[in-house]
């Protein structure tokens, strides 16, 4: 069933859009390039966001560790 909005429908207008894409895609079609190719935008973590390697535990079974 579809929901009744009534006479309440106004048209609206898009007028921006911002996105941040993976890998070096910088834009829309670039990104759809990369996913289309079957590269992927997967990167090291930087050193100055996090030490990644302080949630690194060989058993990674272990609750919280990768």
């Amino acid at each position: 069933m579809e929901p009744n909005y009534g006479d309440n429908l106004e048209p609206i207008a898009v007028i921006g859009m911002a996105c941040r894409f993976a890998g070096d895609a910088s834009s829309i079609e670039k990104f759809w390039e990369m996913m289309n190719s079957g590269s992927h935008g997967a990167s090291p973590i930087p050193e100055d966001r996090f030490n990644a390697d302080a949630w690194y535990h060989p058993n990674h079974e272990r609750r919280g560790a990768v």
